[in-house]
Parts: structure tokens; C-alpha cells; sequence
């Protein structure tokens, strides 16, 4: 430790009367002063490791017009004609339909302040090393780097704030995903109106938010089969109602609503007797069957054997497992996509989503919540 910083540390602890505290403040400052030190070696030496590359390269596969709808056409036109660059990370930490709704709400976000947004999803906790394409076609500029793995992120690291402004400045780049998450969740911008003229987009959160996601949200060739194949499985009625109830970690985050409120409300809307149920735990189905069998046709994709959904269960699970997880999880929004009515609650990041692209009346908020996004 430097000399002078010692005689500092001493100065400091001089006054305070009582020995144990004194020498445990004095340890504890020269602890954290070695911390620090640590801190700024690993950054000093990803910064020279960083630095001493040739020319940097976005390793970046630009978005193919090849086939692409006029929508796709013009966002990308406006989208690249930015000059500040935003590389958001889609798969960071939280469940599927949270990493989609945020970064819509950042796609969003970047056509208003007229912002380059750039993907990166290589890394994504919902595919296996694959990212975006695993499951859909792409729909504007994808970059690559394991840079973008190791410092953006959603939430701000103090410790890392000099590096990455650091690593931002060497590489071009305006703005990481931590950098606009906390505005694009802010109410002053999910409650104003959307007006972008090269686009056709005029309206609200949810409207704009709407479009926007069933203009990106397009499975590829091999998705879209595997979905239908699950699908079929389920011998469906031309007409049916289709319920999300959520169980699992949801709990952690809202009170979970009884599967009682939804038949309810069930009743109010509908005479349909066939009931698709969107859910991750069985237990619910069992509990509708035994007390509305008499009633109510049930019809599911969830196994016998879960008990409720967390993230945790699911990156546990082998690339295999997990793949076929987000088809099925794929499967039952497709199923309820296409319901005559679709009872969902706004404490969940899917029924948010289904609210947005689905018709008009045919999502039924089952709390008579405002429109939200987890």
C-alpha cells in the first residue's frame, strides 16, 4: 500500500477513543483500498487487452432484405439511417416474454431518439448458443462479440462505470442495454403518444407496442413446424376459450389469481365449453377438472409433473430440454392467440404480449388492469 495512503487511513482513525474500534476501521479501510486496487487491475487490464486489438470489428451480420415484408423494408432504412448506436441484449436474465416486451419497449425507445438499435443475442439464456435465430427470422442488424456478454447487461455495475464508457468510447457505441432500460420502463414515456411518420406508427404504448411485435415476432421454418406438430396434438374445436393462469415464481413478484375468478369470468363472456389452459402447474388443471368436469372440456399442453415454472428449473435444463420448453411455452401462446377469447392477467409478461396482438376484445384483463409490461 502506498505510504501516504497508509498515513491517511491513520490520520482518520486517530480520534476515535476506543482501540478495538479504531483498529477494526483502520483494517477495514485497508481492506477495501486493496478491493479497489484489485478493481482497477482487472479493469486496466481488459482495457489494454481491448486497446491493443487491431481495428475493431462489430462482427456484425447485417439484416438481409431478401423476402422481407415493406414494414421491415422501412424500419431498417430508418433504423440505420442513426448515428448514434444502441446494443441492446435480449436474453440477459429474465424469462422469455420479459426479454421480448423489454426490448420491444427498446426498439420503441430508439426509434424516438432517433438511436441505431443493434442486437445482441448470441449469449441469450433462451437458446443454446444460437440466439435470436434459434427460433426466428431475423429483423434488423445482429452483432456478435463476447464483449457484449461480459458487460451489458440490464442493471449497472458501479465497480464497472469507467470501463465500459471506456469500451463504448473505443468501440462506437452510445448506449448498452443498462443504459436505457430504466427509461424505458419510466411512465413519462409508457404514458405519451407515438408518432413516427416513416413507419405509419401513430398511437399508444400498447398499439404501438402491439405492431412493432407482430412485425418482429416471426418464427422460422423450423419453429413454426415443430409448433404446429405440438399443436396438432391437442385435437382442438374450431371455437374454444383459452385461460393463462400462472402459478411457479410469479408469486414472488403478485399475488397469484385462483383459477375460481377465471371460470367466472368465463361464464360472464362466454357459452363455449372447450377451455384451453396456459399453465405451469398441473395442479390447476386437476382442481378445474374435479370441480367443473361436468361443465367444462380441458384441454392442455402442461405435463402431469409440473408444479410450477421458475428460471432457475428451466436454465438447469439440457439444450435439448430447454428447446423444447420454449416451443411448447410457443405452442400455448399460438393456441391462445388464436382463441374466440383469451383471460389473461397483466402481472405476467405472455398476457401482456397477447393483449397487444391479439383483436380488440378478444384479451379479457382478468383484474380490469391498465396495460403493463413487467
Amino acid at each position: 500500500m502506498d505510504n501516504n495512503l497508509l498515513k491517511d487511513i491513520n490520520n482518520i482513525v486517530w480520534y476515535i477513543p476506543i482501540k478495538k474500534l479504531r483498529n477494526s476501521l483502520r483494517n477495514y479501510l485497508i481492506k477495501l483500498n486493496e478491493y479497489n486496487q484489485v478493481i482497477k487491475l482487472q479493469n486496466d487490464f481488459t482495457l489494454k487487452k481491448l486497446y491493443n486489438l487491431d481495428k475493431y470489428k462489430l462482427d456484425e451480420k447485417n439484416f438481409s432484405f431478401d423476402e422481407c415484408s415493406e414494414f421491415l423494408r422501412k424500419y431498417n432504412e430508418l433504423n440505420n439511417s442513426f448515428s448514434k448506436t444502441c446494443v441492446f441484449y435480449v436474453g440477459h436474465s429474465a424469462g422469455f416474454f420479459s426479454e421480448f416486451n423489454n426490448m420491444v419497449l427498446a426498439i420503441i425507445y430508439c426509434l424516438v431518439n432517433k438511436i441505431n438499435f443493434k442486437l445482441y443475442s448470441k449469449t441469450a439464456n433462451f437458446s443454446n448458443g444460437i440466439g435470436w435465430e434459434e427460433f426466428f427470422k431475423p429483423f434488423c442488424n445482429e452483432v456478435f462479440h463476447d464483449l457484449y456478454h461480459q458487460y451489458n447487461s440490464r442493471y449497472y455495475d458501479p465497480n464497472l462505470l469507467n470501463l465500459l464508457n471506456a469500451i463504448k468510447s473505443e468501440h462506437n457505441i452510445d448506449y448498452f442495454t443498462q443504459d436505457i432500460f430504466y427509461d424505458i420502463k419510466n411512465p413519462e414515456f409508457l404514458n405519451r403518444s407515438f408518432n413516427i411518420e416513416e413507419l405509419d406508427i401513430n398511437g399508444n404504448i400498447k398499439e404501438v407496442f402491439g405492431l412493432i411485435s407482430k412485425k418482429i415476432y416471426r418464427f422460422n421454418e423450423k419453429t413454426e413446424n415443430e409448433i404446429k406438430s405440438l399443436i396438432n396434438t391437442l385435437n382442438l374445436p374450431k371455437n374454444y376459450i383459452a385461460a393463462h393462469i400462472r402459478a411457479g415464481d410469479k408469486i414472488t413478484e403478485s399475488n397469484l389469481i385462483s383459477y375460481e375468478v377465471y371460470i367466472e369470468a368465463i361464464k360472464k363472456y362466454s357459452n363455449l365449453k372447450d377451455i384451453f389452459i396456459f399453465t405451469d402447474d398441473y395442479s390447476i388443471i386437476d382442481n378445474i377438472k374435479n370441480k367443473y368436469k361436468n361443465t367444462y372440456n380441458i384441454h392442455t399442453l402442461t405435463n402431469k409433473d409440473e408444479k410450477g415454472y421458475t428460471l432457475n428449473k428451466l436454465n438447469s435444463k439440457s439444450d435439448n430440454e430447454k428447446h423444447k420448453e420454449l416451443i411448447k411455452l410457443f405452442a400455448m401462446i399460438e393456441v391462445c392467440r388464436k382463441a374466440d377469447i383469451c383471460f389473461g392477467s397483466y402481472t405476467t409478461n405472455p398476457d401482456s404480449f397477447l393483449s397487444a396482438i391479439m383483436e380488440e376484445g378478444k384479451f379479457i384483463e382478468i383484474e380490469d388492469k391498465k396495460f403493463h409490461i413487467m
